[in-house]
């Protein structure tokens, strides 16, 4: 949703964006498909599989302003400047990152991020105390992996 976010202000092309794979969307499969989401050709055959997933997931639009989003981002952003970006990941999964945790935020994006993790995390499950934190690269990406759920929670 950030990257949609980004879109819509104009501040990255979708020229410019590379997708996670090399499968290519294909639009007669879009009918059943929200905007902001593209299947790959696989589901042509598999139309019941891609009503599914689509079925299967909760968009949150708009969840967090563009206020929150700068105020994350302009808090973490010097200490991510003056880290390195990695090109190898133990799991081979991520190429061109910076990565760290962050246990202690300012009192707004405390706010915030519980709001996340209120959605993220159902109830009486155990969090982490850390937020993870990825900044990729201009080069950077992220393959098809699955994560474990202890990471990114139910999403």
């Amino acid at each position: 949703m950030i990257v949609i976010a980004l879109l819509k202000r104009g501040l990255i092309s979708a020229k410019n964006l590379r997708f996670l794979s090399q499968i290519k969307p294909i639009q007669s499969e879009q009918d059943h498909c929200p905007p902001y989401l593209q299947l790959c050709k696989e589901f042509t055959d598999n139309t019941d599989l891609a009503k599914c997933l689509v079925n299967s997931m909760t968009v949150h639009n708009d969840f967090l302003s563009e206020d929150e989003e700068k105020s994350i981002l302009d808090e973490i952003e010097p200490y991510l400047k003056r880290m390195r970006y990695e090109f190898d990941h133990w799991d081979d999964a991520i190429h061109g990152y910076r990565e760290t945790e962050r246990l202690n935020w300012n009192e707004a994006n405390t706010k915030t991020l519980n709001r996340v993790r209120s959605i993220a995390f159902p109830p009486n499950v155990a969090q982490l105390k850390f937020v993870h934190i990825l900044d990729l690269d201009q080069k950077g990406y992220i393959k098809p992996h699955i994560d474990a759920v202890r990471f990114c929670g139910d999403t």
